[in-house]
């Protein structure tokens, strides 16, 4: 489980956008790549449940993910009470980025797209949304202030190096 946490977290903090296309039934280490995903495409009629705990074992960081990605009161009737979410579910409570009939293209071209327009801002912004509920706001304002200083001096020696 050590190395299986290990590497769900490099997975999250990957230096690249990360996306993961689903059909059927996501359940167990399935859920826990999901979670650690930047952006989820998935198919109509797939489902998204944690059966973990009926199989014995504990779903590691999945019900530290959930709670803060879901809030705890979904996280619990995923956990606890093994209820399944259809992708209309995922979508509306932003485990989905998308549902699509061909989530495997669908999903290549928001990396693509996103990964093309956000430039190096998007890697920051994933770790400010990582980290924001470790913090309070002021330190988490003061994060983001900085961040947003590294953001500007890249543009404003990219720009710079143009000319």
């Amino acid at each position: 489980w050590t190395k299986w946490g290990k590497a769900v977290r490099q997975l999250e903090r990957l230096g690249c956008l990360t996306a993961v296309a689903i059909e059927g039934p996501v359940d167990g280490l399935g859920l826990h790549a999901l979670l650690a995903s930047d952006l989820v495409v998935a198919a109509p009629g797939s489902s998204i449940s944690c059966t973990d705990l009926g199989r014995g074992h504990l779903p590691d960081m999945t019900v530290f993910r959930l709670a803060k990605y879901v809030g705890l009161g979904t996280a619990k009737q995923l956990v606890l009470g093994h209820r399944p979410l259809t992708s209309g579910d995922a979508l509306r409570l932003g485990l989905a980025t998308e549902v699509a009939e061909q989530p495997a293209a669908v999903a290549a071209q928001l990396v693509e797209r996103l990964g093309t327009s956000a430039g190096p801002s998007w890697h920051l912004a994933r770790r400010l949304l990582l980290e924001s509920y470790a913090h309070t706001f002021e330190d988490a304002h003061g994060a983001m202030l900085a961040a947003q200083d590294r953001v500007l001096r890249r543009v404003k020696s990219g720009a710079e190096a143009a000319q």
